[in-house]
């Protein structure tokens, strides 16, 4: 892989990062006021919603090549 590869990969936000930045958000549902934390759903990372359960994004691991 190129260096310009590499320093693209690195400005790439992580999983990880984006469920940080959706923590505390209120929940996509349009019925529902809940907020949401960051917590594991069903074996992923995920941010799910404190009143309904829903979670309006997982992450799932990719394994490197």
């Amino acid at each position: 892989m190129s260096q310009q590869s590499h320093e693209h990969e690195r400005d790439r936000p992580t999983g990880a990062d984006v469920l940080d930045r959706l923590a505390g958000d209120t929940c996509v549902q349009p019925t529902c006021d809940g907020t949401l934390d960051r917590q594991p759903f069903k074996g992923t990372d995920a941010v799910v919603c404190d009143d309904c359960g829903t979670p309006p994004v997982r992450v799932w691991e990719v394994a490197d090549d």
